[in-house]
């Protein structure tokens, strides 16, 4: 499958199929239609709904695309909101607001790999999945918009890796941010 480029893509039906995460003390599970979390520790517990609003996002245009050898199937669901309620020490908060989710599986593959991800909120109500994946020394970013009608485009973007300025890395080894300006105007954000 080759990456659609600069092309409209219009909703289609997902599968709705549900997956269930289970620990002994934990569960996410859910389907397209609404998310469950559950989480129980010794300070900490955790109870919630995920209600999809809108449409989701199929990543590469199809919610499959080709990234360094891997076979990738991604949606995105940008909008849910989010109700319920996190007890810690014994103290109780209301959880009232919008999250995103995430289901990704692919093909494993012990190649040398490496991309970044970036979810986008942009406030004319359009979302996007930024994808920065680099393979053979080179790079391959491009973005899955979706519209507030439920239109998606698909729009490669310059460099994100090779154009990143005023990196800052926190003393977590693992945590980093990154500034990076977007310069394709036509691509409808």
């Amino acid at each position: 499958m080759q990456l659609l480029k600069n092309q409209i893509v219009n909703y289609e039906p997902m599968d709705t199929a549900a997956f269930r995460i289970k620990t002994p003390k934990n569960c996410f599970q859910g389907d397209l239609g609404c998310l469950s979390l559950e989480i129980s520790g010794k300070k900490i517990q955790m109870n919630a709904t995920l209600a999809p609003v809108g449409y989701p996002i199929l990543n590469g245009g199809t919610g499959r695309f080709p990234m360094i050898g891997l076979d990738v199937f991604q949606y995105s669901m940008p909008t849910l909101e989010t109700r319920g309620n996190v007890s810690v020490n014994d103290k109780t908060y209301e959880i009232n607001g919008n999250t995103w989710f995430d289901r990704q599986w692919q093909n494993i593959n012990t190649a040398d790999m490496t991309w970044g991800w970036m979810d986008l909120n942009l406030s004319n109500g359009v979302y996007g999945s930024l994808w920065f994946p680099v393979g053979n020394g080179k790079e391959r970013p491009f973005v899955t918009l979706l519209y507030p009608d439920g239109t998606q485009n698909v729009v490669p973007v310059s460099p994100v890796i090779a154009n990143a300025r005023d990196i800052w890395k926190s003393t977590d080894a693992w945590k980093k941010r990154l500034s990076y300006k977007m310069g394709d105007r036509d691509s409808g954000m």
